[in-house]
């Protein structure tokens, strides 16, 4: 589900399950990652490339991901 509210874009993926949801965000970040790496380079630009490495960069490491999502225990 897609919620816009006034300053910000809230974008909600069911986990079915409170533990779960670090793993699946986790796991969409680095899915997103790997389409946009794999995408045929003849039909993008050079920039197209700096993509990745900056959605890349949004991933934390697991600690500060589980302190992030410690509320979710």
């Amino acid at each position: 589900m897609v919620r816009f509210e006034d300053d910000k874009l809230v974008i909600e993926l069911k986990t079915y399950s409170a533990s779960g949801a670090l793993e699946k965000w986790m796991e969409l970040q680095s899915a997103v990652c790997n389409v946009i790496r794999n995408a045929d380079s003849n039909n993008i630009c050079d920039t197209f490339y700096a993509i990745p490495d900056f959605l890349e960069e949004l991933i934390p490491d697991w600690d500060v991901a589980k302190k992030m999502t410690a509320q979710l225990s």
